[in-house]
């Protein structure tokens, strides 16, 4: 165990000790998903890129593919749209999740 992981450990009693979470807690526990996905080519790779509004996913929302505001969603993957960071213009964020996440 490294110094740093014991500090943490004494810091937190009854805490996990380990690497960090993993990247969808990096953004208050909130995965992203979206309306519908399709297959696209990204830097010479294949890649699904969302389509429509981003939304977001709790973790029951994870297993049962629905958005924190009720609508059906695809997950994307956490390490590239992260809520509500991956909002954009061309992927506007959904207000009723905004709302509900803040």
């Amino acid at each position: 165990m490294s110094s740093e992981a014991a500090d943490r450990s004494a810091e937190q009693p009854g805490q996990p000790v380990g690497p960090p979470a993993c990247v969808h807690c990096r953004s208050g526990g909130w995965a992203a998903g979206a309306e519908a996905v399709e297959p696209a080519t990204w830097a010479g790779r294949a890649v699904v890129l969302p389509v429509g509004r981003l939304h977001a996913v709790a973790d029951d929302g994870v297993l049962t593919g629905q958005a924190r505001c009720g609508a059906p969603v695809a997950l994307l993957d956490p390490s590239v749209f992260g809520w509500p960071d991956a909002g954009t213009v061309q992927w506007p964020l959904c207000w009723n999740c905004l709302a509900l996440t803040r």
